[in-house]
């Protein structure tokens, strides 16, 4: 008999999570998605969308990495001045 593939986490879309809510919290996600016809799920993601901004991590010039993926600084790196500007 043929078994049933079964898709890894890496191969998913979406991602699962366990998050910690109070009581009131998680009543008011349930009563929300319930009247919506919105899976909780789906609402935290907009919530997520909504409020979250995104970050983005700026390369830096000096810094090179060798082919051992560790990243090294330059010496010419003052970080002194790094934290004053």
């Amino acid at each position: 008999m043929a078994s049933k593939i079964r898709r890894g986490v890496a191969d998913a879309k979406t991602q699962r999570v366990n998050i910690r809510l109070t009581t009131d919290a998680y009543r008011r996600l349930g009563v929300h998605s319930l009247m919506t016809g919105v899976a909780p799920g789906k609402l935290v993601e907009s919530l997520i969308e909504q409020h979250l901004r995104d970050f983005r991590v700026q390369a830096v010039r000096s810094a090179s990495v060798p082919s051992d993926g560790r990243l090294e600084i330059d010496a010419s790196v003052n970080l002194a001045e790094a934290t004053a500007a």
